[in-house]
């Protein structure tokens, strides 16, 4: 069932960005996510209307900012995959841009194991306990249905609204599919295949303008834990561009096969960065195809 909750108490938003898509209509799937979060923050801040669509259909109880109690933002409860409520959500909110933030790193596991890994191993060390940790977690599907399925869902159904509503030579809607470089050490590679995968299917469809962004790993201050991840791994994408490239590829050649390196080699990227990168990417009509490395904090630039 499709339960739409929109609050009631105005938030403080910030000044808006010249740039930003002030009278944009903005679906987020995956809206309650570390990544939704952060995109549908901007995008209130700056004076769009948004739509945050999750199962949880609301964001995480420890999460109280005024933003997520403004009247620019609606909160759904709806599985991505269901086709016929999508449609319909589609139908009534009328979006003119929409981001797909949905995505697992582990498939068939607890949710808080696969939002925020660290910190549910040290959950179960006795570690760390997080105040809005559920009593019973929601567990994930398999990486085709999580990465994968669930975008083309959404893009099918944002296709069919806008080969109904526009002519054939209006602006196409911009459709950013938050992807990754790489898949992290020991993570099954079919999590990268999965979200190549729903980047093909989004390409292939005509009806929206495509956007891919693929960072490598994300943090943030709301994840304590991220920043000291992202420092280490700072240092090990430097030594994969500076004059420890030698050593480098000494190390990956004595470790096993299934572990791939390749995520490393990809500078970690501030949440907030890539949330600014989206709402420029929306904004900008040029904007097309898949943005990694340097060119996501360039696109984010632009928008302050």
């Amino acid at each position: 069932m499709l339960i739409v909750h929109r609050p009631t108490s105005p938030a403080l938003l910030l000044p808006r960005s010249p740039s930003s898509p002030k009278m944009a209509r903005v679906l987020i799937t995956g809206g309650s996510g570390f990544v939704g979060r952060a995109v549908a923050r901007r995008l209130v801040q700056n004076g769009a209307r948004v739509c945050a669509v999750s199962r949880t259909g609301g964001p995480p109880s420890a999460v109280a900012d005024d933003w997520c109690r403004s009247p620019l933002i609606d909160w759904a409860c709806l599985d991505c995959t269901d086709t016929e409520q999508m449609q319909q959500l589609i139908q009534d909110f009328k979006p003119t841009a929409y981001v797909h933030t949905v995505g697992a790193l582990l498939e068939k596991s607890h949710y808080k194991s696969i939002i925020e890994p660290f910190t549910g191993l040290a959950s179960l060390a006795g570690l760390k306990r997080e105040e809005h940790e559920e009593a019973t977690p929601q567990m994930t599907p398999d990486y085709n249905v999580i990465n994968r399925d669930t975008l083309a869902s959404v893009v099918e159904c944002a296709g069919v609204q806008q080969a109904q509503t526009e002519s054939p030579d209006a602006a196409k809607p911009p459709f950013v599919f938050v992807s990754a470089y790489a898949a992290p050490p020991l993570v099954d590679q079919r999590y990268i295949e999965s979200k190549r995968e729903g980047e093909e299917i989004l390409f292939a469809n005509n009806n929206v303008r495509p956007i891919v962004m693929r960072p490598g790993f994300l943090y943030s201050e709301e994840r304590d834990w991220s920043m000291a991840l992202a420092g280490l791994l700072h240092i090990a994408s430097s030594a994969h561009k500076g004059p420890l490239v030698g050593v480098s590829s000494m190390i990956k050649s004595m470790l096993p096969p299934m572990i791939d390196l390749k995520f490393a080699h990809e500078s970690p990227l501030r949440v907030e960065i890539l949330a600014d990168a989206i709402v420029q990417g929306i904004a900008s009509k040029d904007c097309f195809g898949i943005l990694e490395g340097a060119d996501i904090p360039k696109m984010g630039n632009q928008a302050n």
